[in-house]
């Protein structure tokens, strides 16, 4: 015959294994792709919890931020602690030295005695107690007693017994004295600064009510001050020299 006939070629491996034909390579090529790009997806939304989205990385300016943020509250912490320290250590009525002051003493005497008025507060002879006389709207005087080493009263206050004369005595001069016995006491310091009062009187001088202070600076040197109980006026500044 006139035409070339090619013979068929097989398919099939000489060696007998039968392997996947070329052009069903090149079908299933792009589906391979395919699934490795939605597994690689799948890979990325497990790593974020599902949502899509990364958690957001704390930056060393935030971290910074936050350990100062507690830095400071420790700090203000340890201010409040030595403030309320320094609050409690100012207000004690026992100053530095285990002294109770003539302020803190007369005070408490005259809670002992409700309604009266101070007159004299002393420090006693052995120095362990101040001794304060108030004065009742009455004229009636009262002594109390307060321990110098924790400002307690000593006893129980002790009531004068006087003439309606003396009463009237302490009356009048309770009427004519404008300062009391705190405003007298700042008189006495600022005339003898740096001294301390060891005793306080309201008194008579020439016709005068006036407060009597005696008071003591560092050097042991006694002074006697006296202060016009209406005007205030310092009308006696001296060196005691009286033992």
């Amino acid at each position: 015959m006139g035409t070339n006939m090619q013979p068929r070629q097989d398919a099939r491996p000489r060696d007998g294994v039968i392997g996947p034909h070329p052009t069903s390579q090149r079908r299933f090529a792009p589906v391979l792709a395919v699934s490795a790009s939605a597994l690689l997806a799948l890979s990325a939304c497990s790593g974020s919890g599902g949502t899509g989205e990364s958690a957001p990385a704390m930056s060393p300016s935030s971290s910074s931020g936050t350990s100062s943020m507690a830095s400071e509250s420790s700090t203000g912490t340890t201010g409040s602690t030595a403030s309320a320290s320094a609050s409690s250590t100012a207000g004690s009525s026992t100053p530095a030295g285990g002294r109770t002051s003539l302020e803190d003493a007369a005070q408490t005497a005259l809670d002992e005695v409700p309604g009266s008025t101070l007159t004299s507060i002393e420090t006693e002879s052995d120095g362990d107690a101040w001794e304060v006389q108030v004065v009742t709207d009455d004229g009636t005087e009262h002594e109390i007693d307060i321990s110098m080493s924790d400002g307690t009263v000593i006893g129980q206050p002790v009531t004068k017994n006087e003439d309606a004369q003396d009463k009237k005595k302490h009356q009048d001069r309770v009427a004519a004295a404008k300062l009391d016995y705190k405003e007298a006491a700042e008189k006495l310091r600022d005339a003898v600064p740096n001294a301390r009062i060891v005793e306080l009187n309201l008194d008579t001088e020439r016709g005068t009510t006036v407060w009597e202070g005696d008071l003591v600076d560092d050097g042991g040197t006694k002074h006697a001050v006296a202060v016009d109980a209406a005007s205030g006026k310092v009308v006696k500044n001296a060196v005691d020299s009286d033992d």
